[in-house]
């Protein structure tokens, strides 16, 4: 009988980044000035409306070369159960989904 797995949410990021997670414990919400998909960032303050947001993304696709050369170019990937990320990021203060 095949087992059906759980949806999963992906996250590309550098080594540097990673070992922070780990060591730390920790999620590190990056500010969209700096992000390279320019189109990302163009919605994300649309959406924001003036406001000062940091944000994290992760995909819910298989991955691609695109993603690797954008986010974790000599990176790593992390994947979790969607419910797993969404429950411990929701249920800070301020935090959106």
């Amino acid at each position: 009988m095949n087992k059906v797995l759980p949806p999963r949410l992906s996250r590309y990021t550098s080594i540097s980044a990673l070992i922070d997670m780990l060591l730390n414990k920790r999620l590190f919400l990056s500010d969209p000035d700096y992000w390279k998909d320019k189109t990302d960032v163009h919605f994300l303050k649309e959406y924001a409306k003036g406001k000062k947001v940091r944000a994290l993304c992760f995909f819910k696709n298989n991955e691609t070369n695109l993603y690797w050369e954008l986010y974790a170019k000599n990176g790593c990937m992390i994947e979790n159960e969607n419910h797993r990320w969404i429950n411990k990021l929701t249920h800070k203060q301020g935090a959106k989904k």
